[in-house]
């Protein structure tokens, strides 16, 4: 005889003895947990799946794409290839706006360039190639992440160069002054906490920030899972 069962002989037990009309509030929530449980549980599945539906639909509500932006507010401006970072560069002043490019060719990993692009619409937003002076023989220019910062008069150009070794090439952060037709060399910044940089900002007193996209360079399992 189960519980449900052994409930109700009792129910029928007390009416048999108390009659027909007589008041049965003895008999409550209480002492009736095998007949009202059922009952409970069913009510609480409810609420469950009735604030279940109202989260899926609160996610999907949220869902929305973003309105596509007309071609005409957009214009393609051809670089180098392998385009990674860009920095606007003022150095020159307003009327000379110019933006810098870091370019570099990843599959076959060839050195690459910064590229000038003039921000001057008459001009057609031309790129060009600017010469990097002063680097120590044997550098391998393999640019990544950028900043342009002026720090005490001078507008520096911090920039990421992962060297000529896909995975086992030495990180550094290269530093190089801003002149109108170049950039000249002035130093490279190395840390063994670069381990795989991506990218970095400048303070005003020169000092640097730098992320890194994953703990173990070229590793696929951290690529997959975006892990670092």
């Amino acid at each position: 005889m189960n519980g449900i069962q052994r409930t109700m002989r009792k129910l029928k037990e007390q009416q048999k003895a108390q009659g027909p009309y007589q008041n049965h509030s003895r008999f409550t929530m209480s002492n009736a947990p095998y007949l009202l449980a059922p009952n409970s549980f069913f009510k609480k599945s409810k609420a469950i799946r009735l604030l279940l539906g109202c989260m899926v639909m609160g996610l999907l509500s949220g869902c929305t794409s973003l309105p596509i932006a007309p071609q005409s507010n957009c214009q393609r401006i051809p670089v180098g290839p392998g385009p990674e970072d860009f920095a606007l560069d003022l150095s020159q002043g307003d009327s000379a706006a110019r933006i810098l490019v870091s370019s570099h060719e990843r599959r076959e990993w060839k050195p690459g360039e910064i590229y000038a692009v003039d921000l001057d619409s008459r001009s057609g937003y031309p790129a060009r190639i600017l010469p990097r002076r002063g680097e120590p023989e044997g550098l391998y220019f393999a640019p990544h992440g950028m900043d342009i910062r002026n720090v005490n008069g001078q507008s520096l150009l911090y920039i990421i160069s992962h060297g000529a070794q896909e995975v086992e090439g030495h990180q550094y952060v290269l530093v190089y002054r801003i002149l109108p037709d170049a950039l000249q060399y002035l130093g490279s910044v190395a840390s063994r906490f670069f381990y795989s940089p991506n990218d970095l900002a400048i303070d005003s007193s020169g000092g640097l920030y730098v992320s890194n996209d994953s703990r173990n360079r070229g590793s696929l399992v951290e690529m997959a899972l975006s892990l670092s």
